[in-house]
């Protein structure tokens, strides 16, 4: 955080921090909004402390001898739980952070400044069930001499706090971790969905670029035919008809029966691998696969899955 009256040159110290945040590896995403920050510093009290963001220790450290000696820098510890890494299934289970303006103009009932409060994704779904319900005490007033309402001893009410409810999700963390990793450096939209074929389990959900971005993995629509390429896939690999590095063309068109298939935006790529085939999702491809799965191949291949 920032004290704004240890702070002469706000646009300098804006600058710095904002080229220190940048440098952090892997980036944070989203990157952190400085922008309101001279704003926020200019209407609080010049002892105040304004946050500027939460940092894990690894990010900090990384950081600490560019932003620890500048002016107006204040630091607090505090121990929080946390997911393993900053961006593990970051659009699926969501953030908490302290309620935002727009928390407690919608819900003043239920929210006060300072409380944490679940924001997208599961977090923000089951935000009721995981953060439980405060106590509460209703105590009878009685006007004292001067006129004021003063507490009496007397309780018509009381409620102790509830804690939250967990939510158990099926995500195996070793393989969410590979999936984050897998999409880390991704600048396509891109998103990748791992599933336990034995009993449907969504074991990683991970999304590009950037995991706090689009959530792709639940939300995208993919072409029907081309998801049941996972299907033909294994089809083809349990029959031993091709391995991952058996040569397939990918033409332009390919003719069945007298119809003709094409790609997507009619690309071609050759004579590759079955697995590029597969990862290009080449139409062409597994159309001329198609004989080597026999008459129920793909009736197998769906039922096993």
């Amino acid at each position: 955080g920032v004290q704004p009256n240890q702070v002469g040159d706000v646009r300098g110290l804006v600058e710095k921090l904002d080229a220190a945040f940048r440098a952090i590896r892997p980036a944070i995403v989203p990157a952190v909004d400085l922008s309101d920050l001279p704003k926020r510093l200019a209407e609080a009290d010049g002892g105040a402390f304004v946050e500027v963001v939460t940092l894990r220790d690894e990010a900090y450290r990384q950081i600490k001898p560019r932003i620890y000696d500048l002016p107006g820098t204040k630091f607090q510890s505090d121990k929080l739980d946390l997911a393993p890494t900053r961006e593990f299934a970051r659009a699926l289970l969501g953030s908490v952070d302290p309620a935002q303006a727009d928390d407690l103009t919608a819900h003043p009932e239920k929210y006060l400044a300072g409380d944490l409060v679940g924001h997208g994704g599961l977090q923000g779904r089951y935000d009721d069930r995981l953060r439980g319900l405060p106590g509460l005490t209703v105590l009878i007033k009685r006007p004292g001499e001067d006129g004021t309402l003063v507490p009496t001893d007397t309780e018509v009410f009381h409620r102790d706090p509830q804690p939250g409810q967990p939510l158990k999700t099926t995500l195996d963390v070793a393989v969410q971790n590979a999936a984050d990793d897998a999409l880390r450096a991704e600048k396509r939209r891109s998103a990748l969905v791992a599933v336990r074929i034995s009993d449907g389990a969504v074991l990683a959900a991970a999304n590009g670029p950037g995991p706090a971005g689009e959530n792709l993995a639940f939300n995208s629509q993919v072409p029907p035919g081309s998801t049941f390429k996972m299907v033909s896939a294994l089809g083809l690999l349990d029959r031993g008809a091709v391995k991952p590095d058996t040569t397939v063309d990918c033409d332009k068109t390919f003719t069945v029966d007298g119809r003709s298939f094409k790609n997507s935006d009619n690309f071609a790529l050759g004579a590759v691998p079955f697995r590029t085939d597969f990862a290009k999702s080449c139409n062409t491809a597994f159309a001329a696969l198609a004989p080597k799965l026999g008459g129920d191949g793909l009736a197998v291949a769906g039922r096993s899955l």
